[in-house]
C-alpha cells in the first residue's frame, strides 16, 4: 500500500536533481547527474513484476472475464458483443463511423476503392454539457443527428454504411441492437438507460 507514496517521494527527489542549480559548482552538477541513473534503476526495480506474477494476473483476469461472460458473479463487467472483424476485400464506396464516448462526438468518412482507403475526412464535435449532465435523450441524440447532418452536407452518397461506437456498457442482443446498461464518464442524460441506442 505504501509503494506509490515511496515512488512519488523518490520521483520528487529525482526532479530536485534535475533542477538547474543556481550558482552550483560543476562537481555538484556532476554528482546529481550520477545519482539520477541510480534513482531511475531503483524505481524501475520497485515497479518490476516477475514473469510468474504477470502470468498469475493474466490467468486471474481471464478467469474473471470468462465468469462474467458466462453470467456468473465477476469482478469484471463483461457484456458479449456481436461485432466481428469483417474483410474489406473488393469493397468500393463511402463508409461512415460515429463515435460517442466522452466529451466529444466524432464522425469519420472513409472512401474505399478496390479495398484501399483513398480518402478520409474526420470531424470532432464537443458535446454541450447540457446534453451530458441533466439533459435528456432528445437533446443528446438531436445533437448527434445535427452533427452528422453538418458533416455529410453535400455528400453524394445517401445510403452509405454506417457504424456507431457507443462507448458505454451495453447489453447486445444482435449486431444492430444495444441497450444501455448504465451511464459512465459523468453522463447522466435522462431517458437513455434501458433503451436501445442502436
Amino acid at each position: 500500500g505504501h509503494l506509490p507514496l515511496r515512488i512519488m517521494q523518490r520521483l520528487q527527489q529525482i526532479c530536485g536533481h534535475l533542477k538547474p542549480l543556481e550558482n552550483g559548482s560543476p562537481k555538484k552538477e556532476q554528482a546529481a547527474g550520477q545519482r539520477l541513473p541510480m534513482a531511475l534503476r531503483e524505481i524501475r526495480h520497485k515497479l518490476h513484476l516477475p514473469l510468474y506474477k504477470m502470468k498469475m494476473m493474466q490467468q486471474g483476469l481471464m478467469g474473471e472475464m470468462e465468469k462474467g461472460l458466462n453470467g456468473e458473479e465477476s469482478t469484471v463487467l463483461m457484456l458479449p458483443s456481436y461485432v466481428t472483424r469483417k474483410s474489406v476485400e473488393g469493397k468500393t464506396g463511402e463508409y461512415y463511423a460515429l463515435d460517442l464516448g466522452g466529451t466529444n462526438f466524432r464522425v469519420l468518412k472513409l472512401v474505399l476503392k478496390d479495398s484501399q482507403v483513398v480518402d478520409t475526412k474526420a470531424a470532432k464535435y464537443r458535446i454541450p454539457l447540457k446534453h451530458v449532465v441533466g439533459g435528456d435523450a432528445n437533446g443528446l441524440f438531436g445533437f448527434i443527428a445535427k452533427s452528422v447532418a453538418k458533416f455529410i452536407k453535400g455528400s453524394s452518397s445517401s445510403n452509405a454504411p454506417l457504424g456507431f461506437t457507443f462507448s458505454f456498457p451495453m447489453k447486445k442482443n444482435s449486431l444492430n441492437s444495444g441497450i444501455l446498461v448504465r451511464w459512465t464518464k459523468s453522463f447522466t442524460t435522462a431517458g437513455v438507460v434501458g433503451k436501445d441506442v442502436c
